[in-house]
């Protein structure tokens, strides 16, 4: 078996010439085409699309980890990918809008005390309308699972109530997912249960 990777509907997979149209294909003139999501599969000279795998599409109170990218004064702009279970897969990343209102319950003077970029979330997703999408951190269990020092870029560690970066000493603060009480297994580090994003 080789060639694997995802496709869609109506994408070009081979010509008759090389490859036999297996499931989930079709063929138009000379050419095989993909019939339906899924993963390219080759057999010798079969050629088919495999999508058991049941692919996932973005919805309201999807959970999904997001990098920040870009800060304004009121909101902070993330690429996201959905938090999936074994057997499920996504398109890729998608770009999204954290707004200042849905960092944390109550007023936030000022968006950089809470989250800084290169910044990981764990967030969930709150509004599709068209192409703009919305995530949230405010409730708890969201919030910032690994932050890097705005000066040095070092991996920041939880202390008390505060972030220490011990490569230059600086002390900053995030909105984190379990407020200042972080569970006995989440470990010292930031993302020490998230290895994705290591």
């Amino acid at each position: 078996m080789t060639n694997k990777k995802i496709v869609s509907p109506g994408e070009q997979l081979g010509s008759c010439e090389e490859f036999i149209a297996g499931k989930n294909t079709f063929t138009d003139k000379d050419d095989i085409y993909a019939a339906a999501v899924g993963e390219q599969e080759s057999f010798g000279r079969m050629i088919q699309v495999n999508n058991k795998k049941m692919f996932v599409l973005i919805t309201e109170g999807m959970e999904v980890y997001c990098i920040v990218r870009e800060l304004t004064g009121t909101k902070a702009f993330v690429s996201c990918i959905p938090i999936l279970k074994d057997n499920e897969r996504s398109f890729p990343d998608f770009e999204a809008v954290l707004p200042v209102s849905s960092i944390r319950h109550g007023y936030v003077e000022n968006i950089r005390d809470e989250v800084r970029i290169g910044d990981i979330l764990k967030a969930k997703v709150t509004k599709i309308e068209r192409q703009d999408i919305d995530v949230s951190i405010s409730e708890q269990g969201y919030g910032v699972i690994k932050a890097f020092c705005s000066r040095c870029r070092n991996i920041m560690i939880i202390n008390g109530n505060n972030l220490n970066c011990n490569k230059c000493n600086r002390i900053e603060n995030r909105k984190l997912p379990y407020g200042y009480n972080k569970p006995k297994d989440q470990g010292d580090r930031y993302g020490s249960k998230y290895s994705k994003f290591r």
